[in-house]
C-alpha cells in the first residue's frame, strides 16, 4: 500500500465524497482516509509517525479479530478511539474489512481450484460412487431460495445454502431412517414407472409402494 501525507485540500474529490457522505467527516476533521481500490493511504500531514505505523499494522492486520484484546489490535485501536475520535476507528475499519475479504475471496478460488477438478471427476463417471436426484435438489434450492433472504454476506442465495446442507446432512448420516426409506420407495417406484409401459401395472405398483412406505411410517411412529 502506498502511504500519502497530504493536506485535506490536496485530497482528491472522490475521496472528500466518501469522507463527507460515508464517514460524515469535514475536511477540518480529516486525519485518515483510504482509496481501497487504487490501495492508497491518505493521511494528514500533522499525524505523528507512531500513529501513521498503528494505522497501518491495523490495516494490513491478517488475522480474522483485529479487535481482540489478546489476538488482535484492541489495545491499540481504543488508543486510536480516544485520540481521534469513532470516525477515524470506521476509516480504519472499513479499510480493514476490504483486505479481509479479498484474502478470503483469494483463499476459496484457491480451493476451488483443488475441488472442482474432484467434482468434475466424479460427475463425469459413468458408475459414480453417489447418485444426485434432481427433482429433490430442486425443491430443496427453490425452498431455500424462496426465502428472498440474503445470506450474511450477500454473495450467494439461500437456495445454494440449503444444497450445500443438503449434501452435509447426507454425508453426516443425518437423515432419519424415515426419510431414507421414503426417498428409497420413491426412487425404487419411479425407476419400475419408467420400465413399464402397462398402466394398470402402474397403478398397482406405486399403490403398494406407497402402502408399504405408509406402513414403514406407522412402525416408526409406534416405536
Amino acid at each position: 500500500m502506498t502511504v500519502k501525507r497530504v493536506n485535506p485540500k490536496e485530497l482528491p474529490q472522490d475521496i472528500i465524497f466518501q469522507m463527507n457522505y460515508l464517514f460524515k467527516t469535514t475536511l477540518d476533521e480529516f486525519v485518515i482516509m483510504v482509496s481501497n481500490k487504487k490501495d492508497i493511504v491518505y493521511i494528514n500531514d500533522f499525524v505523528p509517525q507512531s500513529d501513521v505505523d498503528d494505522f497501518m499494522k491495523y490495516i494490513t492486520f491478517e488475522g480474522d479479530y483485529v479487535n481482540d484484546y489478546k489476538a488482535g489490535l484492541g489495545k491499540m485501536i481504543d488508543r486510536v478511539y480516544e485520540k481521534y475520535g469513532g470516525n477515524v476507528c470506521s476509516v480504519l475499519g472499513d479499510a480493514y474489512d476490504y483486505r479481509r475479504n479479498k484474502r478470503r475471496e483469494q483463499q476459496a478460488k484457491e480451493a476451488a481450484k483443488v475441488i472442482l477438478p474432484l467434482i468434475r471427476k466424479e460427475v463425469k463417471k459413468k458408475r459414480s460412487a453417489v447418485r444426485y436426484d434432481e427433482r429433490l435438489m430442486h425443491e430443496i434450492w427453490s425452498a431455500g431460495y424462496g426465502l428472498k433472504e440474503k445470506t450474511p454476506e450477500n454473495i450467494t442465495n439461500f437456495g445454494s445454502v440449503y444444497v450445500f446442507y443438503l449434501g452435509y446432512l447426507m454425508g453426516a448420516g443425518k437423515l432419519d431412517s424415515g426419510t431414507d426409506m421414503k426417498m428409497k420407495y420413491i426412487t425404487d417406484t419411479e425407476r419400475m414407472m419408467r420400465q413399464i409401459k402397462d398402466v394398470e401395472k402402474l397403478k398397482k405398483i406405486y399403490t403398494m409402494a406407497r402402502t408399504l412406505l405408509d406402513i414403514q411410517q406407522e412402525k416408526g411412529g409406534a416405536e
